[in-house]
């Protein structure tokens, strides 16, 4: 619960002390040889140094997943992928970065995790967008917004539509339009 709550205060607010929080509370985990679903917890933390920049801390957690996913727990697999994806297109190393997103999408479909694969599809729209694929930037940010409303992901959905589009319309009916 504190790994989560500190990595729900940095995410709404980049609060340093909800990311040191989440940190605290995995390595508790790792100090206690837990394992139970950790994957999840360390692919917040791919993401946070991801979002930092912080490469080598973004590795090294990475790893931590990975070597999860390896003994059978995924949970958290797409995720890291999707944060190395972006990590590596900040780099402008966008084969990396596609192979990445290859692994992510991979393992949603191993797991049959939908909010994983629309989560994918809104990474790509913002991998096109960096390397000036604009058109299929916005038709993947819009089939993203799409599936992510279907699953009542809304805040996602706006997300994938702001990154490609600007800010978007909501209509009525509580679909996303394009500006």
């Amino acid at each position: 619960c504190r790994a989560a709550s500190g990595f729900a205060r940095w995410s709404a607010t980049g609060d340093a002390e909800g990311l040191q929080q989440l940190r605290n509370a995995a390595e508790w985990m790792e100090r206690r040889n837990f394992h139970f679903y950790t994957s999840v917890q360390y692919s917040w933390l791919v993401e946070a140094a991801a979002a930092e920049g912080d490469v080598d801390a973004a590795r090294r957690y990475a790893a931590h997943v990975l070597r999860r996913a390896r003994e059978g727990e995924r949970l958290g697999e797409a995720a890291a992928c999707r944060s190395l994806a972006k990590l590596a297109a900040q780099r402008r190393d966008f084969g990396l970065s596609r192979r990445w997103l290859q692994r992510a999408e991979t393992s949603a479909g191993w797991r049959g995790s939908l909010r994983d694969a629309a989560l994918n599809l809104a990474a790509r729209s913002e991998l096109l967008a960096q390397q000036g694929q604009g058109e299929a930037a916005r038709e993947t940010a819009v089939e993203a917004a799409e599936k992510l409303q279907a699953l009542g992901m809304r805040w996602h959905a706006e997300q994938a539509i702001r990154l490609v589009a600007g800010t978007p319309v909501i209509c009525a009916n509580d679909e996303i339009a394009l500006p």
